[in-house]
């Protein structure tokens, strides 16, 4: 194997690894998104209840 083919195939892994990493962060930051949006919800909620 040259070290051309060997790069080549570092590079390749790498940037493998990078895309399944990406795909993971944009799972992560749609339920954060959710979770903020249902949070937001419940504040919202609470500040409208009039106890004492």
């Amino acid at each position: 194997m040259s070290d051309k083919d060997f790069l080549f195939r570092i590079a390749f892994a790498e940037m493998a690894y990078a895309l399944k990493l990406r795909q993971d962060c944009e799972k992560t930051l749609e339920k954060a998104a959710d979770l903020s949006e249902s949070a937001v919800k419940h504040l919202k909620e609470a500040l409208k209840k009039d106890e004492v």
